[in-house]
């Protein structure tokens, strides 16, 4: 890689970090542009990383503005492209990310789904804090299709996961 190339991707990397900052600053059109900014400076490159974190962090920002359809779409072409590249830990996220956004459209079979597909992943790699947050979602979805015993088994799991990682903010 030489130096240009270099600097080309500080400044993506940089780019990136600096929409997700304002995504999480609710300052949503500064992150959409920033993202998208990113989008088209590797538009002859549809397989660098920054572009496809870039997608799923706008999968992110419409999740935050209620554009759930519009969300799962950012979400699936990101799994795709982390897919391509073999990052298994960003395709659970994409895969939790989504489940996230159906539970948070009612489609509980769906979310579940995925949540547990996206849980499956993060046993086999050892991700406690994201699989706490998996157990959490889906104690939600059974709380609210009126299974107590199964949510409290879920937020329980949790619950363990945060004790055992002295970590109660999960």
């Amino acid at each position: 890689m030489d130096q240009t190339d270099a600097h080309s991707e500080d400044y993506l990397k940089y780019s990136v970090r600096l929409g997700i900052s304002h995504l999480l600053l609710g300052n949503n059109s500064k992150a959409l542009e920033q993202f998208n900014s990113v989008i088209s400076q590797t538009n002859n490159d549809t397989l660098n990383i920054y572009r496809t974190h870039s997608i799923n962090n706008i999968g992110k920002l419409y999740e935050n503005q209620g554009r759930f359809k519009e969300s799962i779409a950012e979400y699936q072409k990101a799994r795709l492209l982390y897919q391509f590249y073999k990052d298994s830990f960003m395709v659970d996220m994409t895969i939790m990310n989504q489940g996230v956004v159906e539970k948070k459209q009612g489609k509980y079979k769906k979310a579940i789904l995925n949540l547990t597909l996206s849980a499956e992943g993060f046993i086999r790699r050892g991700d406690d804090y994201q699989l706490s947050e998996v157990y959490t979602a889906l104690g939600a979805i059974q709380e609210r299709l009126g299974d107590n015993d199964k949510a409290m088994s879920f937020y329980r799991q949790s619950l363990e996961i945060c004790i055992e990682r002295k970590d109660l903010y999960g």
